[in-house]
């Protein structure tokens, strides 16, 4: 009975770390596509400043 019970929990603490793992890659490639939209929205706002500048020289 107890030999089940640790295969059991093998088995929980195995599906567990699976998922702690997946998580993981989801949440840096989440990181990675905000770190996009920042570069991105970072160089619309330095080509609008840029045409602002020259728009007033």
């Amino acid at each position: 009975m107890l030999n089940k019970i640790q295969n059991n929990n093998r088995i929980n603490i195995s599906f567990f770390a699976e998922n702690l793992y997946v998580i993981c890659i989801l949440l840096e490639r989440e990181r990675e596509r905000e770190r996009e939209r920042e570069r991105e929205r970072s160089n619309t706002n330095f080509f609008i400043e840029f045409n602002l500048y020259f728009k007033k020289a």
